[in-house]
């Protein structure tokens, strides 16, 4: 088992005055947890204009472990996150957006997992979305596997690589090139793909959770699909030929562009060699019923095929 000496907790944020003494307190408590390994927290202030950085200044004065970076202007959170893993002293990072939630307990968990030596990426099993306060849960996603791999995220809209909030090494991230800048909304998607076209080990820790707040407008829901799906075509050319003869013709065919990405739950992306294993997710609401992850993809690809409609529509007029 190699020893972690260090995690570097980064903090994304822009105009995140309401949330973000809330998410870094939750590392100060998890660090309570990390017997023998140091924290440290970076946090990018991304051209905020509601006195962020300055609230995480006037708030965490006296705790030398908290340390702010500011971009001079809004430059998106790709950008943000890399600026965070250039400046992190330690070799594992967790990226914590600055209006969620770690659990102590869970984050002392991954830290184990990563230590056994067999990972260069650990997630929690579990989101648990909230509203107004994470002890009352709405609902909970799970991944029911304790891996992942480049055909699972070519297959499903939902898994641990959409929301971007794991632990992963500094190695890994070099090897990947880093979050995708151009990607709009789907960095963290974007980021995903990359290290595990980079051969990235994507363990998945049983028994941990991580709390993710609804009810804000986040820049994935201001963003369009029309972009998300030129982003996805994007990310995914550098790696084209490491796909299927007909998915390589889906991507750069004469089709149109947003059909690929719309038809993914059902008509999956396949990496040659590689065979599916189908979707490991579900979502548990409150109460205990269990539904299947699909509708939310379901949701996604009706609003896709619409905006392919209107295209259609107007370039016929």
């Amino acid at each position: 088992m190699q020893a972690i000496s260090g995690i570097s907790f980064f903090v994304p944020a822009y105009n995140a005055a309401d949330t973000i003494v809330e998410s870094i307190g939750s590392v100060v408590e998890a660090a309570k947890e990390l017997d023998g390994i140091e924290v440290e927290i970076v946090v990018v202030d991304d051209g905020s204009t509601d006195g962020t950085a300055a609230l995480v200044h006037t708030e965490y004065a006296g705790d030398a472990r908290i340390r702010v970076h500011a971009h001079r202007r809004n430059r998106g959170g790709a950008a943000a996150r890399n600026t965070a893993v250039e400046h992190a002293v330690h070799e594992w990072v967790f990226c914590l957006d600055s209006d969620n939630l770690v659990d102590p307990v869970s984050v002392q968990r991954m830290a184990e997992m990563a230590a056994a030596g067999d990972w260069d990426v650990v997630a929690t099993t579990e989101t648990r979305f909230f509203k107004t306060t994470p002890a009352r849960s709405t609902h909970s996603w799970f991944w029911d596997r304790t891996s992942l791999d480049i055909g699972d995220v070519l297959s499903a809209y939902e898994t641990p690589v959409a929301g971007g909030n794991y632990l992963f090494s500094t190695a890994a991230w070099a090897r990947a090139g880093g979050y995708p800048e151009f990607a709009g909304s789907l960095d963290a998607w974007g980021f995903g793909v990359r290290l595990l076209f980079a051969g990235a080990r994507f363990g998945v820790c049983p028994d941990t959770f991580y709390l993710h707040r609804q009810g804000h407008e986040s820049y994935y829901i201001r963003d369009s699909d029309d972009r998300r799906a030129i982003a996805a075509a994007q990310i995914l050319l550098p790696y084209v030929s490491r796909l299927s003869v007909r998915d390589r013709k889906r991507l750069l065919g004469d089709g149109e562009l947003l059909d690929y990405f719309a038809q993914i739950p059902s008509q999956p992306l396949t990496v040659e060699g590689l065979e599916p294993q189908g979707s490991a997710a579900r979502v548990v609401v409150d109460g205990g019923a269990v539904a299947a992850p699909r509708p939310i993809a379901e949701t996604r690809v009706r609003r896709l095929r619409r905006a392919i409609a209107l295209r259609r529509h107007a370039q016929h007029r």
